[in-house]
């Protein structure tokens, strides 16, 4: 059974992100925040990202690469009401590609 889920990734800092959403091979999702192209005086260096993923079940891990390499999440809630769940992502290099998967 697939899950048809919706997510976002925001910075404060930012407009949101060139984000995409992909059903992963488990049944999870998995959404990537492409690594920063282009540079201008005093872009910032690292960037805390809040990815949020709409009507996805309570159940299911949380896994985190940045760079490719795995990396803990800053914190991670889920919202019974509106089944969704809201991870944090702490600071982390604009140059990294960042990847945040729902895991079932």
């Amino acid at each position: 059974m697939t899950t048809r889920v919706r997510a976002s990734a925001t910075s404060a800092a930012s407009t949101p992100a060139p984000a995409s959403c992909r059903p992963a091979a488990n049944d999870g999702v998995t959404v990537r925040v492409d690594a920063a192209r282009g540079d201008f005086p005093g872009a910032p260096r690292t960037r805390n990202w809040t990815i949020r993923l709409l009507d996805v079940p309570a159940t299911g891990r949380v896994r985190m690469t940045v760079g490719g390499r795995p990396r803990g999440v800053a914190d991670s809630e889920y919202d019974v009401e509106t089944r969704t769940r809201t991870i944090s992502t702490g600071p982390v290099r604009t140059t990294a590609q960042v990847r945040v998967s729902l895991l079932r």
